[in-house]
């Protein structure tokens, strides 16, 4: 979007400690503020995860404050908004205690124009003390190379009324206390179902590209993406794609490792799932069971996950044939039984 327009804009920081909104800034003639707020923009409309929502109802306080946004009551609105998010970290931060805080950050709001569609954008961005060096002086502000934390995206289409909400945290999850406390807002799609889609979609890439291609790298790489899943509460999709599948080094030097994960970087889109998404447990454990057939009457039956699966089983090739060999002592106890012994 190298269209967009920057109508109205807006900076409070959020002060948890003395649980204070600092009034909004207010550009000199020749701020760079406008081009920090593009800068923002341009790593908003880029980002490749986020999760689709929509207002709980239509009189909550933030559906009515975005309504009046856009009907020309960007200043009274824009600190209301401010002030409740503020009340929503403090009361964040009583329930996490003192063993963890809610990161410091100043709340950016925006609305912008691109053809015709309008955007109102609330983004939650760092901030905090730097030195002058022109006065010597201790400032409070924001970095340039900023880090986004948390963002809204609140989409138009020529009324007051979004026609999409959508929701993204630089963390895999998205923070409660973001969508559900402060935004007043309910996913589009559950747990469940994203979880079921995004596993069950990759799984058929898998097995499409690289199940008949390499039965290893397809059993190993499974292995991977199954441990995942089942040990984060939510995925973050680009990380996933980055840190498992991409990241992965196949023992066939025919396959394209970064072919297969494009195909499954493209599935949110093709599949309709969110790219960000907490994680239902019950779904992954039914779609994880397998049966390797070894020979008649001779079956592996895979569970679930297994750790350090490279290094619990290895294949070859010998005088007899085709292997698979397996490190385990209880399997040892009892083959070693039966070879000696008899069933």
């Amino acid at each position: 979007m190298e269209d967009l327009t920057l109508e109205h804009h807006s900076i409070h920081h959020i002060d948890l400690i003395n649980e204070s909104l600092t009034k909004p800034t207010t550009p000199a003639e020749d701020s760079d503020i406008e081009a920090f707020g593009k800068d923002v923009l341009k790593g908003v409309f880029t980002s490749s995860r986020g999760k689709a929502f929509e207002f709980a109802s239509d009189t909550e306080e933030v559906a009515m404050l975005v309504r009046g946004m856009m009907n020309g009551g960007w200043p009274v609105s824009s600190v209301k908004i401010a002030n409740r998010l503020l009340r929503s970290e403090i009361n964040s931060q009583e329930g996490l205690g003192n063993f963890q805080n809610v990161s410091k950050g100043a709340l950016m709001q925006m609305k912008v124009s691109s053809g015709e569609s309008q955007f109102i954008i609330f983004t939650k961005v760092d901030h905090g003390k730097f030195m002058d060096e022109k006065d010597s002086k201790i400032h409070f502000g924001l970095p340039f190379e900023k880090r986004v934390q948390k963002t809204c995206v609140f989409e138009f289409d020529g009324g007051d009324t979004p026609i999409s909400i959508r929701i993204f945290d630089s963390n895999k999850k998205i923070a409660k206390y973001w969508w559900r406390d402060f935004l007043c807002c309910i996913g589009l799609i559950s747990s469940e179902d994203n979880t079921k889609k995004a596993f069950n979609e990759v799984d058929k890439i898998l097995t499409r590209n690289l199940k008949k291609q390499s039965k290893p790298d397809y059993t190993y790489l499974r292995n991977n993406i199954i441990t995942y899943f089942r040990s984060n509460d939510a995925i973050a999709f680009d990380d996933f794609i980055e840190n498992i599948v991409r990241s992965y080094a196949p023992i066939n030097d025919n396959i394209n490792i970064n072919e297969i994960a494009d195909k499954i970087a493209a599935l949110p889109e093709k599949k309709g799932f969110d790219t960000q998404f907490e994680v239902d447990k019950k779904s992954i454990n039914a779609r994880i069971k397998r049966v390797v057939v070894l020979a008649e009457n001779f079956e592996l039956n895979i569970k679930g996950e297994i750790k350090d699966l490279e290094r619990l089983v290895n294949t070859g090739i010998d005088d007899e044939g085709k292997f698979l060999k397996i490190y385990s002592d209880e399997g040892f106890s009892e083959f070693n039984r039966i070879k000696n012994n008899g069933q």
